[in-house]
């Protein structure tokens, strides 16, 4: 076979075997290698020879008296001058010599094993020769966010979109946060903090905590600390080093392989999804309180936010033009005919077929339910159709309203009461609610929202609902549906309880396309006079409704 000069594995080889830490398989893997070629056979011999060679060299009373720095100086005008020398004619005698060792490749391991102390210093100077100095200074992190960063210590400025590699060290910063995209995995780092990125799947800590997700399907991301190795094992956890060095992992989801240096408890300890354990120096183990929230996991420089939890998105902030990141503190109101209106009423209107809202990048439309033996009520874009759909009067009362002051929908002797459950008012930002008096629907565009989080999946919505009690001395009666491409996934029909909340979380998948929010009347008889209609005090309202993703 034609042997590669640059061939890597066989160096690699070669140095594992001068380190003694060859397997019997790799120790075979090279012994086929070698009587496979004369050429594999003759460099394996040189490369002995090299070794041993400035080993010697650099244990020599001059070199001992010389700085590490100009010892370096002089191996590369050593090298210099080897490269400019005249090419030596290979003596047979020492490829014979060669031959026999190979035939007793065994046995000499033995014998190299002494050697490679001697030869330690030389396996090095070989690497820098074959590119270590790029392998050292190759990019094995990118930073992708960075918040609030003060008084940092690095050798290269810290900015988003830069590159962090092996000779960067240890990079330190008392306060704010940083972002990090390794290969398989991002990481969230909390000041005080103090690091370094040893590889493009190793993360070391010696101060502060870190929050590492995994990207989907891969695992082996590994993060030292002062007293701990922790070895992700296809999952999402956070690591916090204590004063004491000691380090606490707290996996959120799937497990961690962890062990401690400098213990006889090789196997480690595996940590499960929900758990959480300090690790202490002298091989101390103790099972500390789970917490859910202590980590920074994601950060958001361009809207200054700062995510501990999984991220969820308010679709009360999605509804009003937002990009669901904000707590959406006004009232507002969208007539589902023509849109966004400062108005809270009206006007009614029969069979309004759904409308496209092409002013807002994440409500893909709204519409008046109803079905009747000739229509099919269209809920999206792409004409999903609520087969489900109940019979229902054709009209609505009130357009669809996010966080409606009291003034809004009180009437003076008829309706005095509120938005309100169990003593909260959900009038306000702080407590946001979407009020869909039957009959209304809302088509939510999960595929725009997904494009605006390209590094997450929407998971599942979650949200309460129930029928306000503004006071009035009427019954209701109303159906309550959530939809996905067109497709029922929660429904409560005949709701008329007023004042008492539901949960409802549904899941959702990464080919989920249209979420609708739906109200229908009970189909009771319709009158058209004063609360006689099938639709009256049917005040529906979606308390707090959320996306969440991961």
């Amino acid at each position: 076979m034609e042997f590669d000069h640059d061939n890597l594995k066989l160096r690699s080889l070669i140095l594992g075997l001068l380190d003694g830490n060859l397997s019997d398989e790799q120790q075979a893997e090279l012994k086929a290698i070698l009587q496979s070629s004369t050429e594999a056979q003759k460099y394996y011999t040189e490369f002995i020879m090299l070794c041993a060679a400035i080993k010697q060299y650099v244990s020599s009373p001059v070199m001992n008296e010389l700085t590490d720095q100009e010892q370096d100086e002089s191996l590369l005008e050593l090298v210099a001058s080897e490269n400019q020398a005249e090419t030596i004619v290979f003596r047979q005698s020492l490829w014979l010599a060669g031959k026999e060792a190979l035939a007793r490749l065994k046995v000499s391991k033995a014998v190299l094993r002494r050697v490679a102390y001697l030869a330690a210093a030389a396996a090095v100077y070989m690497f820098a020769l074959n590119g270590y100095n790029a392998y050292m200074a190759a990019p094995v992190a990118t930073i992708t966010d960075i918040m609030d960063l003060r008084n940092y210590s690095a050798v290269n400025e810290l900015k988003t979109g830069s590159s962090i590699s092996r000779t960067d060290g240890k990079i330190a910063f008392d306060r704010g946060f940083l972002e990090l995209e390794f290969k398989n995995a991002r990481v969230v780092l909390q000041g005080p903090c103090e690091f370094a990125c040893n590889d493009s799947d190793e993360l070391e800590m010696f101060k502060g905590s870190a929050y590492i997700a995994m990207n989907k399907g891969q695992r082996g991301f590994v993060v030292e600390t002062p007293v701990s190795k922790i070895v992700d094992l296809g999952t999402e956890f956070g690591v916090l080093i204590n004063k004491d060095l000691s380090s606490d992992v707290y996996v959120v989801e799937g497990k961690t392989r962890v062990t401690l240096k400098n213990s006889t408890n090789k196997l480690g300890y595996t940590l499960v999804a929900g758990s959480a354990r300090r690790f202490s120096s002298g091989g101390l183990v103790k099972d500390i309180f789970y917490e859910d929230n202590l980590f920074a996991r994601k950060i958001d420089s361009s809207m200054n936010l700062v995510f501990y939890g999984p991220l969820t998105l308010s679709l009360i902030d999605l509804t009003a033009g937002g990009d669901g990141c904000m707590a959406y503190l006004e009232e507002k109101w969208i007539n589902p005919d023509s849109g966004v209106t400062d108005k809270a009423f009206g006007p009614e209107a029969r069979k309004l077929d759904f409308r496209p809202m092409l002013e807002n990048d994440f409500v893909d439309g709204t519409f008046v339910p109803r079905r009747d033996f000739v229509t099919r009520q269209i809920v999206s874009t792409d004409g999903d159709v609520f087969v489900d759909c109940p019979e229902t009067c054709g009209d609505f009362y009130m357009n669809i309203g996010i966080n409606p002051s009291v003034n809004s929908v009180r009437i003076p002797g008829y309706r005095a009461g509120e938005i309100e459950f169990d003593g909260i008012n959900y009038n306000t930002g702080n407590n946001p609610s979407l009020v869909m008096h039957t009959n209304l629907g809302i088509t939510y565009d999960l595929r725009a929202i997904s494009k605006r989080y390209p590094d997450q999946s929407i998971r599942r919505f979650q949200t309460s609902v129930g029928i306000a009690d503004l006071k009035e001395n009427h019954s209701c009666n109303a159906d309550i549906w959530v939809l996905v491409d067109g497709k029922t996934r929660f429904f409560i029909k005949g709701l008329s309880t007023k004042g008492v909340l539901t949960e409802i979380d549904v899941e959702l998948g990464d080919n989920d396309r249209f979420l609708s929010l739906v109200t229908t009347d009970g189909g009771d008889e319709d009158i058209i006079m004063p609360y006689g209609r099938a639709h009256t005090c049917d005040w529906c309202v979606f308390t707090d409704p959320i996306l969440v993703l991961e």
